[in-house]
Parts: structure tokens; sequence; C-alpha cells
């Protein structure tokens, strides 16, 4: 499953900037709120991992941070053997893409 989490968060950026509340937005903004969205969206996924996974596991996913592929390997390795972790995040992102969506600029 390569860069299912990528795909995931592009997807759940893009389902916020095709939203409503965003479609005002020029191009350019857009661009720049799309990054800002996917480091928000990361950084939930990421805290959620740390706060499911024991220290060891903690630790090597720490190893992986500044090798992005890596860290998102390891993460969908992790997603797929950590009961619930998955559902857990899916959950989490989703809630805040609703949230995002609602809230607008």
């Amino acid at each position: 499953m390569p860069d299912l989490f990528s795909n995931y968060i592009n997807n759940l950026v893009e389902s916020v900037l095709s939203s409503v509340s965003y479609q005002s937005l020029s191009a350019k903004d857009k661009k720049s709120l799309s990054k800002t969205l996917q480091e928000h969206f990361w950084e939930m996924a990421i805290e959620t991992f740390l706060n499911r996974i024991n220290s060891a596991q903690a630790q090597e996913l720490r190893s992986y941070l500044k090798n992005p592929r890596q860290l998102e390997q390891k993460m969908e390795q992790m997603a797929a053997t950590t009961a619930g972790l998955a559902t857990e995040i899916q959950e989490r992102l989703e809630g805040e893409t609703e949230r995002l969506k609602a809230l607008g600029i």
C-alpha cells in the first residue's frame, strides 16, 4: 500500500478546499492553504500514532522523521498491525476535515 497516508491526506485536503466555504479563494491562496492543511493533517496523524504506540515503537517512528517516505511506510505498517489505530486516525482526520469545512474562511 504505497503512499496510503499521502493519498488519504491529499484527498482530505482536496475535500476541504473544494467545499463551499473555500470556493472564493484564489488558486494561489488554495495552493498555500493546501500545504498548510497537509502539514496539519500529518501532524495530527503522527500525534495519534505517538499517543497509541509503546515507547519502543515511538522511538522507531521518530528515527524515520528525516525520511518522509520511510516514515510513511512505517506508519502504514504500524496502522495495519496495531488494533484500532487506523480507525482512530481516520475518525480523527475526518472529524477535523468536517470542522474545517464548516469553519471556512
